[in-house]
C-alpha cells in the first residue's frame, strides 16, 4: 500500500494525510534511504533537501547517492544494476501481478490538448528519453 493509503478509494483523505501526516516505512529500507526519501518529504518546502543555495548539490551529496558517478550517468556510461529480459513490449513478467490486476483509472485532467501540438509546453522534455543508447549494449 503508498504509505498515504486512506482505503475505499478516499482521495480527499489521502490528500489530507499527504499533508499532515508523516510517512511511515510499511517496508525495510535502510536508515540512509529512509531519512533520504524524509528529506525530500519535508512538510515545509524551506527544510527540503535541495532547498536554497545548494540546490541539487544537495541532493547529489546526500549519503544515500555517495556511489553514483554523476558525470558518467549525465553521459550515459552507466549501466543499470538490472536489466530485465523481456521477449517484447507486452512481456510483463517482471511485473508483480498486483500491480496488473489494477484498473486504471481515467486521467483527472483533461487538456483537451493535443500532446504534441504546438503548444508551448508540449516542448517542456526534448531532447530526454528513457530508452538506452545502443552502445550501452
Amino acid at each position: 500500500m503508498p504509505p498515504f493509503y486512506a482505503g475505499n478509494d478516499n482521495i480527499a483523505e489521502m490528500y489530507k494525510n499527504i499533508c499532515n501526516n508523516e510517512v511511515v516505512f510499511r517496508v525495510k529500507c535502510s536508515l540512509c534511504a529512509k531519512g533520504f526519501i524524509q528529506a525530500l518529504l519535508k512538510k515545509n518546502p524551506t527544510e527540503r533537501l535541495g532547498y536554497g543555495p545548494g540546490d541539487w548539490n544537495d541532493i547529489k551529496q546526500h549519503a544515500f547517492l555517495r556511489n553514483i558517478l554523476w558525470d558518467d550517468l549525465y553521459n550515459r556510461r552507466l549501466k543499470p544494476p538490472f536489466d530485465p529480459s523481456v521477449a517484447n513490449e507486452l512481456d510483463f513478467k517482471n511485473i508483480d501481478s498486483m500491480f496488473l490486476e489494477d484498473e486504471i483509472p481515467d486521467s483527472i485532467i483533461n487538456t483537451g490538448l493535443n500532446p504534441l501540438s504546438d503548444n508551448p509546453t508540449s516542448n517542456q522534455f526534448v531532447g530526454f528519453t528513457y530508452v538506452q543508447d545502443k552502445e550501452l549494449d
